[in-house]
């Protein structure tokens, strides 16, 4: 039977990202010294909408394995204070990577096929991630990319809620943003996986345009 995690099992070296959806922190396993990235979420009993995408990024995580998505190792919770652990990649954020510059054509190409690969995985397992965009991409020392944060993937493949972050937003989920279902497919991810290759060619955030919003992608 597998051991109960709990937050005493680990050592807090570092917070690396926090906001309102919660916080990652760098920890270390005391048992055995395995350095993994934690992510807690605190949910209140009454916040059924943030309880739910903790749920789905949690079941979505524990079904997918492949090397250029960041592995799964467990969850627990803690009263209202929910955990992720998840596997920890040395490096980081391809938008803190661009904040530095563009990147030359090999090194997109390279960063943008990882990504293509995961999402074709997940796509083929009947799973959207939603929100494909440079914050939600990590590199390593290696200089590989791997898709991250599955708070918003979706097990559905056509009639879903709106989400995910406007500028990386296909016309299809933004036009309809403000309905409680609306009919799109994986052809969204590889939208905004389309955007993030040109800010990584051009080192500049995408700007939208009107036809950006008004012209949907062909079936």
């Amino acid at each position: 039977m597998e051991r109960t995690l709990k937050l005493s099992d680990f050592e807090v070296l570092t917070t690396i990202a926090s906001g309102s959806q919660g916080k990652v922190m760098k920890v270390r396993r005391i048992s055995d010294d395995r350095v993994f990235a934690l992510k807690k979420v605190t949910i209140k009993e009454k916040d059924e909408q943030k309880l739910k995408y903790f749920e789905q990024e949690k079941t979505v995580h524990a079904k997918v394995k492949h090397p250029f998505i960041v592995g799964y190792e467990g969850s627990f919770e803690e009263g209202d204070d929910k955990y992720v652990l998840l596997q920890f990649i040395e490096g980081e954020t391809m938008s803190a990577r661009l904040e530095k510059g563009r990147v030359n054509v090999e090194t997109a190409l390279k960063w943008t096929t990882q990504v293509a690969v995961a999402l074709h995985y997940l796509h083929d397992i009947n799973h959207l991630h939603r929100d494909v965009k440079p914050d939600n991409i990590l590199i390593d020392s290696n200089d590989d990319a791997f898709l991250a944060d599955l708070g918003a993937a979706s097990s559905n493949l056509d009639a879903i809620s709106p989400t995910g972050t406007p500028r990386y937003m296909a016309p299809e989920v933004i036009n309809n943003f403000d309905n409680d279902v609306i009919i799109y497919n994986s052809k969204v991810d590889v939208y905004s996986l389309g955007i993030v290759f040109a800010e990584m060619l051009t080192g500049q955030k995408y700007k939208r345009t009107k036809k950006d919003v008004e012209e949907p992608i062909a079936a």
